[in-house]
C-alpha cells in the first residue's frame, strides 16, 4: 500500500507520462515470458539467465538437463536408477521449481517433478530462467524457480532431417516439418530415440510426437500437442532381476488464445498433461511369470486467464486467475486428487528511466490445505550507466505433492496432515555490462517455516517413514557469473561459481542434494567458416541424500565437456561432441555409478 501511494505522488515526474517507451517495450506482439511483465531482462527487478539459439546450436545438448549443466544455482540431478535426470534449484529439491513448454506447467502431480532428459530440445528457440520469489505469479511450488522453454515459431515452409549416432548403441531420428498458408501455421515433428545403456541403466527407447497449430494475426489461437512413449530398463536389487518399465506415457494438450489491443493483451489458457506407467519384474530363475508391481495413471488439467493494461499514470498492472486439477491413481502407492487455485495481481511502476519498481500479490486456495497469501517487492536501479543493481524480498508457498499426502506404500507412509512449507526469501545483486563484458553477483537468503523431510518411525516399523514438518531450514548464498563475447570476433568465454548452505535448522545437517560449491567454465569459438568449437569444465561439490536406512554422501566430481560442429550454407550441419572427456568416475548414489564417457556424433539436413 504504501508503495502504491508513494507512487501515485510521485507519477508527476514518471517517464510514462510520456508512454512510447512503453508501448515499445510491451505492446508489439511481444509474449508473455518468464516474468510474465517484460520481454527484455534488463528491465527485471530479477536476474534471468537465458539460454538462447546461439548457445543450444553451438552446444547440442541432448535434453533439457543438457543444456542447465553451466546455468548458476541449477543442480541437474541424476539419481535414480532409471537414469531419470531432474532439477533442483539454489539448494532446494525438485518439487520447488517449476518447468514449462511455452508457459504451461509440465510437472507430474506424483511428486512435482518433471523429467528433463524426456524433454527434447529440437524445436527450441530459447530457455529462460528466473529463480526467488519473484516467481509467484506462477503460482506456489516456485520457491526454487521457474523454467520456461520456448519453442520456435513456424518460420515458411520447412522440412528437416537429424540424425545423431554414439556409443553404447545410442541412435537418434528426427523428421519435422512446418508451413504457412496465410494466417494458418503449422508444424509436425517425430523423435526416435534409443540406447543400449550402461551398466546400471540398462537401455532405453523412446519416441516423441509432436504437432501446432497457430491461427489468426493480431489476436491468435494456438493449439499443440505432445506425445511421449517411454521403454526404460534397470537393474534392481539383484543383478539378475532387472526392473523393467514396458511404457512410461505422457500426453501434452495445450490451448491459448492471445489478442492484444491499444493498450490491454489478454491470453487464456487450457492444458491437460496424462502419464501413464506401467512397472513390472522381470522373471528371475526361480521365478515362471511376471509380476507386475505398479501401474501408474496421474492427470493434470487446469487453465488460466491473464489480463495486461497500461496505466499511463501508474506504470503497468497484470492479474490473473489460475485453477488446476490433479489427481494420482496407483495400484499400490496411493489415492487421490487435489484442486489448487489462485489470484494473483502484479504492478510495474518507473518513476524515472533508472529507477523500477513491482509489486505482486497472489492469494491460493487448496483443497484440503490451508489457504494462504504471499507476496513480493521488486526494486531495480541504474544509478550509473551499464550498472545495474536489484533486490527482491517476499513470501512464498510450496504445497505437498500428491505423493505427500496420500502415499500409501511401505516402507512410505502417507500424512494427509501436512501444512504448506512457507518461505521468505531476500535476494540483492548487480549487474554491469558494457560492450564484450557481462559481470552479475547475486547475495540471497531463504527461511522456511515447516519444511517437509522423512522422519523415520519406531523401531518396530524397521526402516518405515513418513513425511513430517519436521522443522525450519535456512538457505544462504552466492551466485556469480562473468561473460566475455566477441573476443578477436570469434572466441567467447564464459563462467560462473555458485555457493550454497542450505541446511535444517535443528539438526544442521545440510538439505538433500544441495552442493556447497559448483564452478563452471566454457571457451567457445565461432569462426566465419561456420566452425565452432568449445570446451567447458564443470565442478560439483559433495551432496547428501535420505533414504529409510539414513543419510548417504553424493561424491564430488569434475567434468570436461567438448563438441565441434560445422555448418554449410546454413542447410547442412555436422556435429560431434563428448561429454565426460577423461572417463572421471563418481558415484551418483551409495551403489550408482556415474556415466562413463559419451561420444556422439550427428548430421542435420534442411531440405527447404
Amino acid at each position: 500500500m504504501v508503495l502504491i501511494l508513494t507512487t501515485f505522488l510521485l507519477i508527476q515526474d514518471s517517464v510514462f507520462a510520456d508512454t512510447t517507451i512503453y508501448k515499445t517495450y510491451y505492446f508489439e506482439g511481444i509474449e508473455i515470458t518468464a516474468t510474465r511483465y517484460t520481454k527484455f531482462p534488463e528491465l527485471s527487478t530479477a536476474g534471468i539467465d537465458i539460454i538462447d539459439c546461439n548457445i543450444l546450436k553451438l552446444q547440442n545438448p541432448g535434453n533439457v538437463g543438457e543444456a542447465l549443466y553451466l546455468v548458476p544455482g541449477i543442480n541437474v540431478l541424476n539419481y535414480t536408477v532409471k537414469n531419470e535426470t531432474k532439477l533442483g534449484i539454489r539448494g532446494l529439491g525438485f518439487k520447488h521449481n517449476m518447468i514449462m513448454i511455452n508457459g504451461t506447467p509440465v510437472a507430474n502431480p506424483w511428486d512435482n517433478s518433471t523429467i528433463l532428459n524426456e524433454i527434447s530440445l529440437y524445436h527450441v528457440k530459447r530457455i529462460e530462467v528466473i529463480k526467488g520469489s519473484s516467481t509467484l505469479c506462477y503460482g506456489p511450488n516456485t520457491l526454487g524457480g521457474v523454467v520456461n522453454i520456448i519453442t520456435e515459431g513456424v518460420k515458411g515452409n520447412q522440412i528437416q532431417f537429424d540424425i545423431e549416432k554414439g556409443n553404447f548403441g545410442y541412435q537418434s531420428y528426427i523428421l519435422s516439418g512446418a508451413g504457412n498458408f496465410g494466417l494458418l501455421k503449422c508444424s509436425i515433428d517425430y523423435h526416435n530415440s534409443r540406447t543400449d545403456g550402461f551398466e546400471w541403466n540398462t537401455d532405453y527407447k523412446g519416441e516423441d510426437f509432436g504437432s501446432s497449430i497457430q491461427m489468426g494475426d493480431v489476436s491468435t489461437l494456438h493449439l499443440s500437442f505432445r506425445y511421449h512413449n517411454a521403454v526404460k530398463g534397470a537393474w534392481g536389487q539383484k543383478l539378475e532381476q532387472p526392473w523393467r518399465f514396458p511404457y512410461w506415457k505422457t500426453y501434452h494438450y495445450d490451448i491459448v488464445f492471445k489478442t492484444h489491443k491499444s493498450e490491454t493483451r489478454i491470453e487464456a489458457r487450457y492444458f491437460l498433461n496424462i502419464w501413464k506407467n506401467k512397472l513390472i519384474c522381470y522373471k528371475d530363475t526361480t521365478l515362471k511369470q511376471e509380476k507386475w508391481i505398479s501401474l501408474h495413471n496421474n492427470q493434470t488439467e487446469g487453465g488460466e486467464i491473464i489480463i495486461t493494461r497500461e496505466l499511463s499514470l501508474y506504470g503497468m498492472i497484470t492479474g490473473g486467475i489460475q485453477l488446476s486439477r490433479s489427481r494420482i491413481n496407483a495400484t499400490n502407492e496411493g489415492l487421490g486428487k487435489e484442486t489448487i487455485g489462485g489470484i494473483f495481481l502484479h504492478n510495474y511502476y518507473t518513476f524515472n528511466p533508472g529507477l523500477l519498481f513491482t509489486f505482486s500479490v497472489r492469494y491460493d486456495i487448496h483443497s484440503s490445505l490451508e489457504n494462504a497469501a504471499s507476496y513480493n517487492i521488486g526494486s531495480r536501479f541504474e544509478p550509473y550507466q551499464n550498472f545495474i543493481i536489484r533486490a527482491n524480498y517476499g513470501k512464498v508457498l510450496t504445497y505437498p505433492s500428491l505423493r505427500q499426502l496420500h502415499d500409501n506404500s511401505p516402507p512410505i507412509h502417507t500424512n494427509p496432515n501436512l501444512e504448506p512449507e512457507k518461505s521468505t526469501t531476500f535476494e540483492f545483486g548487480g549487474e554491469f555490462s558494457k560492450g564484450k563484458l557481462n559481470l552479475r553477483s547475486i547475495l540471497f537468503y531463504t527461511n522456511i517455516q515447516g519444511l517437509i523431510g522423512r522422519e523415520i518411525l519406531p523401531e518396530d516399523t524397521l526402516n518405515e517413514w513418513r513425511y513430517e514438518n519436521i522443522d525450519r531450514a535456512r538457505i544462504y548464498g552466492c551466485e556469480s557469473s562473468a561473460t566475455l563475447t566477441n573476443l578477436f570476433r570469434f572466441l567467447q568465454f564464459s563462467s560462473y561459481w555458485t555457493y550454497i548452505d542450505a541446511r535444517d535448522v535443528k539438526t544442521l545437517h545440510k538439505l538433500e542434494y544441495s552442493p556447497e560449491l559448483t564452478l563452471g567454465v566454457q571457451l567457445s569459438c565461432n569462426f566465419p567458416q561456420g566452425i565452432s568449437i568449445y570446451v567447458n569444465s564443470r565442478f560439483m561439490d559433495k551432496q547428501w541424500y535420505q533414504d529409510n536406512i539414513g543419510w548417504h554422501m553424493v561424491d564430488a566430481y569434475t567434468i570436461y565437456d567438448m563438441g565441434f560442429s560445422y555448418t554449410i550454407k546454413g542447410k547442412y550441419k555436422i556435429h560431434l561432441k563428448c561429454i565426460n572427456v577423461f572417463d572421471r568416475k563418481y558415484k551418483l548414489k551409495e551403489d550408482i555409478p556415474s556415466s562413463p564417457r559419451q561420444l556422439k556424433g550427428g548430421i542435420s539436413i534442411k531440405l527447404l
